[in-house]
């Protein structure tokens, strides 16, 4: 799914957002919701591109 590119927000800077807003993570569970978040960004991206496409 990923392409490894350099646009990605680090699982450190994550925790760090999280942490501001009170929500507590480890690095581990920061790497887990931006798999999780980069998927559903990419799903949706899809399901546009697709709609258009029959539009």
């Amino acid at each position: 799914m990923k392409d490894n590119t350099t646009d990605e927000i680090s699982p450190e800077k994550a925790k760090l957002v999280l942490g501001e807003d009170g929500i507590d993570v480890t690095i581990d569970e920061a790497k887990i919701i931006l798999d999780f978040l980069y998927l559903i960004s990419e799903i949706v991206v899809d399901q546009y591109l697709n709609l258009n496409d029959s539009l």
